[in-house]
């Protein structure tokens, strides 16, 4: 029997129909073991009678994890705490990650686990925790996330997401042979559950009484603010972010009109995306900057810079994100703030250049054909793919020169990696 342990957080839904599902038209081949961390995911567990593990909060002086893998651990909930609390509280993470190590070790050491399986990669510290301590055991890991077409695709790897997914090469890409992880039993086996139906899919979520959810809202509330392994990216309460609550920008009495009539002055119309702050791909893979009005300023320059030095008209759309409430300044004639126009929308119009961090922005905009320049780690940062890299922000003005002047981007090499994403890497989820 293949013994899984799954870490359901951040994607119960999908993941409880796929495992639950995998259970009945499977018998007897896998034993299923839910792992919560929360008292929320508890709940959820228990109405499904399933067998499940919980894990309380606590603090640990042991030591579990080695220096190496506590300081990767709590390196990205530290981050999280330095911009939320105004502090990294290091010692108090470091003892959450003991604790949550020691908790973990107990249960994969006595259920000699075939595989864990994760979503969002890197969430928070305990699934961080959880991701280390399984490499450590030699445990084969499946992580699902949001495909990078969505929202009918989903993402499945064998490592990680973004910056730590198995694409580390085109070859990797093109290669025929499937990756390893493509090759296993369990991959095969949920491969012949996909796609999904929708109407199909069961809220389990929603089987949770209120009551009892209610109740496990106070008790969370009721932890102390230095708790922030209790927290997800946002600062929100696990619980809150379980039950989808979002962080929303006030939209405009009135929806924007696209395309902007200013726009037929300009020579040139570029795109910028901006993304949440806390997120991992902010915090751990952006070198160069770390807040969206960094990320503004220094694109408003290299665009005005671009104009002086060409005697062209240029400007910015810089796109708000739909989860983030991160206030940015835009003070620039030829720059302009997009908050309720949807991407596709400015792809499928005038748009000459996206100038992104590592967003999967940039995805979308190599499907359309578009040239991208990224300023962070971003797993498409390949030659011919895209238009440039910075490796600092003085890159920025040469590399709009080369995007909007030179065109160097091979457009049927864009081609063939979105063929092959979608071919070789990306599931598709619903029919």
């Amino acid at each position: 029997m293949i013994n899984v342990f799954v870490c359901p957080f951040g994607g119960a839904n999908l993941l409880l129909n796929l495992f639950e599902d995998l259970h009945e038209q499977y018998p007897g081949k896998y034993r299923i073991t839910y792992v919560s961390f929360t008292d929320y995911g508890r709940l959820m567990y228990d109405e499904l009678e399933t067998k499940s593990v919980h894990i309380a909060p606590g603090e640990e002086t042991g030591t579990f994890l080695s220096s190496h893998e506590l300081d990767e651990a709590v390196r990205f909930s530290a981050r999280v705490a330095e911009k939320h609390c105004h502090a990294t509280f290091l010692e108090t993470l470091q003892q959450a990650a003991n604790h949550y190590a020691r908790e973990i070790v107990s249960f994969l050491e006595k259920g000699r686990f075939d595989y864990v399986i994760l979503f969002n990669g890197r969430l928070n510290l305990f699934i961080t925790v959880l991701d280390i301590l399984s490499e450590r055991y030699g445990i084969k890991k499946i992580v699902f996330e949001q495909g990078l077409f969505r929202p009918h695709y989903v993402t499945v790897d064998g490592r990680g997401v973004n910056r730590l997914n198995s694409i580390s090469s085109q070859a990797d890409l093109y290669e025929k042979q499937p990756f390893p992880y493509q090759q296993t039993d369990l991959y095969h086996d949920l491969m012949t559950l996909i796609p999904y139906k929708r109407e199909k899919m069961i809220d389990y979520k929603a089987r949770v009484p209120k009551a009892a959810l209610l109740n496990a809202y106070l008790a969370m509330k009721r932890q102390p603010r230095r708790m922030i392994f209790l927290r997800d990216s946002e600062g929100k309460d696990l619980l809150e972010a379980g039950i989808k609550k979002r962080i929303r920008i006030p939209r405009f009495r009135k929806k924007e009109e696209y395309p902007f009539p200013e726009l037929e002055r300009y020579r040139y119309v570029i795109l910028c995306p901006f993304q949440v702050e806390t997120d991992t791909q902010i915090l751990l893979y952006s070198p160069l900057l770390s807040t969206m009005q960094e990320l503004a300023d220094g694109i408003c320059a290299a665009v005005t810079s671009f104009n002086a030095r060409q005697g062209e008209k240029t400007c910015v759309l810089f796109k708000t994100h739909p989860e983030s409430a991160s206030a940015v300044k835009i003070d620039n004639e030829d720059c302009f703030l997009i908050r309720t126009v949807p991407v596709p929308a400015i792809l499928s119009g005038r748009c000459d250049l996206v100038i992104t961090v590592n967003s999967t922005v940039g995805i979308e905009a190599i499907e359309k054909g578009i040239p991208v320049i990224t300023l962070g780690q971003a797993f498409y940062n390949i030659d011919g793919l895209i238009a440039g890299h910075c490796k600092t922000l003085d890159d920025l003005p040469g590399l709009l020169d080369k995007a909007l002047k030179e065109k160097t981007v091979d457009r049927n090499e864009q081609a063939n990696f979105i063929a092959a994403l979608k071919s070789n890497y990306q599931v598709y989820l619903y029919e």
